[in-house]
């Protein structure tokens, strides 16, 4: 019988350096930058590349109704697919933003606000809500590290019973006034 020794557990994953996780971040960012860019560099060329394709490369007749309806094809499709990309982005994102909207739209149409402060306070709120999301996305690194971090579990732990609380008060405040 052949005697071995106990294997230690591998040692834990040290924290990368602050420089990297920023540089990480930053890169990041740009990949986003860059894709929207690009994004709206494509939209803004479906018209031409749709003419260009059908009369050009297909060689399909200026006035006919196949070459429309290729036109078409070729400008619209891709427009339905950035749209069902945006729809599945709303999917995914409506039970998180969906509660603070209703409230808010609640709120503009019961207290008779008007048009253009109710579209300074929804813009107000897609801006920060596309600033969490961006965040997210962007620093996995920071928030590993802040998850880690025992004082500031322990901080977001109170933070989150005092947001609760808040939410709670703020609904008790409309069902007051609702009420009254």
């Amino acid at each position: 019988m052949v005697m071995t020794e106990p294997q230690s557990a591998p040692p834990p994953l040290a924290a990368p350096p602050a420089l990297a996780v920023r540089a990480r971040t930053a890169l990041r960012v740009l990949l986003v930058l860059v894709a929207a860019a690009v994004w709206w560099v494509l939209y803004r060329s479906l018209e031409p590349t749709a003419k260009w394709l059908t009369y050009r490369v297909l060689s399909m007749t200026a006035g006919s109704h196949l070459a429309a309806a290729v036109e078409f094809f070729i400008y619209e499709a891709p427009k339905v697919l950035m749209l069902l990309v945006v729809v599945v982005l709303g999917v995914v994102s409506a039970p998180c933003a969906a509660p603070i909207l209703v409230v808010l739209l609640t709120y503009l149409a019961g207290s008779g606000s008007s048009v253009p402060y109710g579209g300074l306070l929804l813009l107000v709120y897609a801006l920060g809500h596309s600033v969490l999301i961006l965040l997210a996305g962007t620093s996995m690194g920071a928030a590993r590290a802040l998850i880690e971090n025992r004082k500031a579990t322990r901080a977001l732990g109170i933070l989150r019973r005092a947001a609760g609380a808040l939410v709670v008060l703020v609904g008790a405040y409309f069902a007051y006034r609702g009420l009254a």
